[in-house]
């Protein structure tokens, strides 16, 4: 089942609300869920099964070089996830690596 989000320049954005393999910051791919509704133009709420609870956060991508990769973030004050690298890093693209 696919979920359509229209954006405010008109065109349709198609996405699957289950199923997503999202990268996580201590490096383990994991299945997400994503929300029906995108909460900016760049991310989507989403949230991971982790430990038998739900830890919410959001979908976006990174860049590592021309390549794209489908990160999850967890939101603020969670500390369920290591911190990311900080940016730019050889850590950070490391694990950029570990989802191509």
């Amino acid at each position: 089942m696919k979920t359509h989000i229209k954006t405010g320049d008109g065109f349709k954005r198609s996405i699957a609300k289950h199923g997503h393999r999202l990268l996580c910051s201590d490096g383990k791919i994991r299945s997400a869920e994503l929300a029906g509704e995108a909460d900016t133009w760049f991310s989507i709420g989403a949230r991971i099964r982790m430990n038998g609870k739900w830890v919410t956060g959001y979908a976006t991508v990174d860049e590592h070089g021309s390549l794209y990769v489908h990160v999850f973030r967890q939101h603020d004050g969670k500390t369920e996830l290591p911190e990311w690298p900080p940016l730019f890093t050889g850590a950070y693209f490391d694990l950029l690596a570990k989802g191509l």
